[in-house]
């Protein structure tokens, strides 16, 4: 209940200790969140307690590798989301270009039959 991680650490060893491996077992469960995978696989490697650790061990690989799996998604995601924003960029200033080719140039228009000056007698 205190949080203390150094404490639960320090209650495993005690029950390594004392060979009260059945407590070091539920000590795992209980302090679950309090313990550093690495330790408990220290600990258990060094004293011969793996079979007691490995539930706790096979716990732990699967929380993480569910988180490494959701950061993967999410990056993907962004990932996506950035894709599909640069081609809507691109296909926008596609659009702004084609637009810019279509439109008229300002030029003076040909001259018109029979318009005053060009030809129709004007001189």
């Amino acid at each position: 209940q205190s949080g203390d991680g150094e404490l639960a650490n320090g209650l495993l060893k005690y029950f390594i200790d004392e060979k009260l491996y059945e407590c070091f077992a539920a000590c795992l469960y209980t302090c679950y969140e309090l313990l550093r995978p690495d330790a408990v696989l220290e600990l258990a490697w060094t004293h011969g307690l793996t079979d007691f650790a490995m539930p706790y061990l096979i716990q732990s690989v699967k929380e993480y590798t569910s988180k490494v799996d959701d950061l993967l998604a999410e990056r993907k995601e962004s990932q996506q989301a950035a894709v599909e924003e640069s081609k809507a960029a691109a296909a926008q200033e596609a659009q702004r270009n084609a637009y810019a080719t279509l439109m008229p140039l300002a030029l003076p228009s040909a001259p018109q039959q029979g318009a005053p000056g060009y030809g129709a007698g004007g001189f």
